[in-house]
């Protein structure tokens, strides 16, 4: 099974049209129709009915969708990690702050640097002049 079947697959059981799936891959609508045909060919099973007014998903089609987001998911984190790796962008960046920072600039820092540089781990530290350095994970 190849993951641009399974992005066809997506792509046609999202907009329920296989010309408007052919515009949102980039490819002919004949390319759109032979990858979900090679699909159900290899799984044994019908994922799609056509018809010359409507499509839709089998109950097959509708177990398989959620597993094929996933998977597709999952092989883009593995590409943009293996990306950051080769540009240096992974390992671990320890921030420590004090006072009013806690609160706003902490969480935008986090939720830009996790959006932004996914393989990077980022470990924050608040200090409290009274009792030291307490960990916060962010």
């Amino acid at each position: 099974m190849e993951l641009r079947w399974m992005r066809a697959f997506v792509a046609v059981a999202t907009e329920l049209n296989y010309g408007r799936a052919a515009l949102v891959l980039h490819v002919s609508q004949p390319a759109v129709s032979q990858q979900i045909r090679q699909l159900e060919r290899d799984i044994g099973v019908q994922l799609v009915e056509r018809s010359s007014r409507s499509v839709r998903l089998t109950m097959a089609g509708t177990a398989f969708l959620p597993r094929c987001q996933e998977t597709l998911a999952g092989a883009d984190a593995a590409v943009r990690a293996a990306r950051n790796a080769g540009d240096g962008e992974h390992g671990l960046v320890r921030v420590g702050f004090v006072g009013a920072m806690a609160s706003r600039g902490v969480s935008s820092l986090t939720s830009t640097v996790r959006s932004r540089h996914p393989g990077v781990e980022l470990r924050i530290s608040a200090s409290d002049h009274s009792r030291g350095t307490r960990a916060v994970q962010g």
